[in-house]
C-alpha cells in the first residue's frame, strides 16, 4: 500500500520477509519482529522487498473503543439501533468512513472517463459527479465504503432512467488516476485520468 493519508492510528507488525516503510520523508527497512506505529494524519507506504511478506495490520480509529462500548451498552434495548443513531455515535467519537478520504481530493475536479463516461466533473462536496454518456446526462453519487478494499461504492443514473452500481478506487500515490468498476456484478472496469484538479 502506498501514499495515502490516514485519519486513524495504525500499527503494523512484520512477521516474515522484508519490507520498505516510508512515513512522510523518512524511509526505513522493516524486518521480522518490527512493529511500526503510524500516527494519525501521516502519509505513509509499505512495500514488500522479499519474495514473500507477512504482516499484521491493526487499525485503530481515535476513540474507537469508546464508540464500541457506547454501542454495546445500547444493545440491550428492545428496539434495534437505527442507522441514524449509529451514525451519530460514530460522529461523536470521530469515526469517518472512506468518503472522508476521497471527498476533499475529488472536490471540484474534472476527469477523463474515456468512451464509457466521457468527462466526469465532481461537485464541491466531492461525493457527487456529473457525466454524459452518448450525449445523455447522468449523475453518480458516492454512498458508502466498499467492503472489498479502500474504496467507495455508489450508484450512477442517466436522465433516461438507466442506473446501476459502481465502485471507485482513488490512486492516492499519484493523485491522478481513478479505477472504476461497474455493471450489475461490478464486472466491468476502467480508469479515469485527471484532466483538471480542484478549481
Amino acid at each position: 500500500m502506498r501514499g495515502w493519508e490516514t485519519s486513524v492510528r495504525i500499527r503494523r507488525r512484520v512477521y516474515e520477509g522484508v519490507a520498505g516503510y516510508q512515513a512522510v520523508a523518512r524511509v526505513c527497512a522493516a524486518i521480522p519482529g518490527t512493529t511500526l506505529y503510524i500516527p494519525q494524519g501521516t502519509w505513509h507506504g509499505i512495500e514488500a522487498r522479499s519474495d514473500e511478506m507477512q504482516a499484521l495490520w491493526v487499525v485503530s480509529p481515535p476513540e474507537f473503543a469508546k464508540q464500541l462500548r457506547e454501542i454495546g451498552a445500547l444493545q440491550g434495548r428492545p428496539e434495534k439501533l437505527s442507522a441514524t443513531e449509529l451514525e451519530e455515535i460514530a460522529a461523536k467519537h470521530g469515526y469517518r468512513d472512506a468518503r472522508y478520504f476521497f471527498a476533499p481530493r475529488l472536490s471540484k475536479s474534472r476527469w477523463n472517463g474515456g468512451t464509457d463516461w466521457g468527462t466526469v466533473v465532481f461537485s464541491q462536496s466531492g461525493t457527487e459527479m456529473e457525466f454524459s454518456r452518448n450525449g445523455v446526462p447522468g449523475r453518480m453519487q458516492l454512498q458508502d465504503d466498499f467492503p472489498g478494499g479502500l474504496g467507495v461504492q455508489g450508484e450512477w443514473s442517466l436522465q433516461s432512467g438507466e442506473k446501476g452500481p459502481f465502485a471507485l478506487f482513488f490512486d492516492f500515490a499519484t493523485g491522478s488516476k481513478i479505477t472504476l468498476e461497474w455493471g450489475p456484478k461490478l464486472d466491468r472496469g476502467g480508469e479515469w485520468t485527471l484532466a483538471e484538479s480542484q478549481r
